[in-house]
């Protein structure tokens, strides 16, 4: 989800995460500093919020909201000048780890360096032996096969044999901005992307083919043929 603030969000964004999703990733949160007010708000109960700050100048920013019977481990990547991004990885007994990065790089950024660091970020990440989900508002068009940036983008995945899995428009103007990366195997099951009219982005969903927890199934939105992890 891209909020462009979540400031007089909270409610909404609250609302949806306690309905529909296990883990919620947040692109520009333009929070600066986790204000208690707002981070109250915006948790629903059974949630906890992890927020990675950027405390240089206003906007950007990113952050994580995750039901609160998942243990987060936070990986501290070396830090990107053309990006913002935060990597956890989250456990539950019984079930695989999840490792998630989420990334927000800003139009203005300089996109040659976004490759480079986008390639040593996936460096460290691809030899994890868990499950891994890479997403966010990546600001190139995918959608377009005339676009440099999105086949050099296209290129760089298909070297660290990934795959992207959105093919809707993410953005209320057109072209598909938000992405959903994973290697090519069959853990994304379904992606949509949604119009909550929260901001100009639409909210991508994911069902991930990891089994919940037995012990807290109950607190999970179940499909009627499929109950697995719900990400967006």
């Amino acid at each position: 989800m891209n909020a462009r603030s979540v400031a007089n969000k909270t409610t909404a964004i609250s609302d949806y995460a306690s309905s529909e999703t296990d883990i919620l990733a947040i692109t520009e949160t333009w929070m600066k500093t986790c204000d208690p007010v707002i981070a109250t708000e915006l948790t629903p109960p059974g949630f906890l919020l992890h927020h990675v700050p950027r405390l240089d100048r206003v906007g950007g920013e990113v952050a994580i909201l995750y039901r609160s019977y998942f243990k987060l481990i936070e990986k501290e990547n070396p830090e990107m000048t053309s990006f913002e991004s935060a990597q956890c990885t989250f456990k539950t007994e019984g079930c695989k780890s999840l490792t998630l990065l989420v990334i927000y790089r800003p139009p203005s950024s300089n996109f040659t360096t976004f490759l480079d660091e986008f390639a040593t970020c996936l460096e460290n990440l691809i030899p994890s032996p868990n499950e891994i989900i890479i997403l966010g508002d990546f600001n190139v068009h995918y959608d377009d096969t005339s676009d440099h940036q999105a086949n050099h983008l296209k290129s760089l995945l298909i070297g660290f044999s990934l795959q992207q899995h959105i093919s809707d428009a993410t953005h209320l103007s057109g072209h598909t901005l938000d992405l959903v990366i994973s290697r090519q195997d069959k853990l994304v099951l379904t992606s949509t992307a949604i119009d909550l009219m929260i901001s100009d982005h639409k909210v991508i969903e994911i069902s991930l083919d990891i089994d919940r927890p037995r012990a807290t199934r109950k607190i999970f939105r179940v499909e009627p043929e499929l109950s697995k992890l719900e990400v967006n």
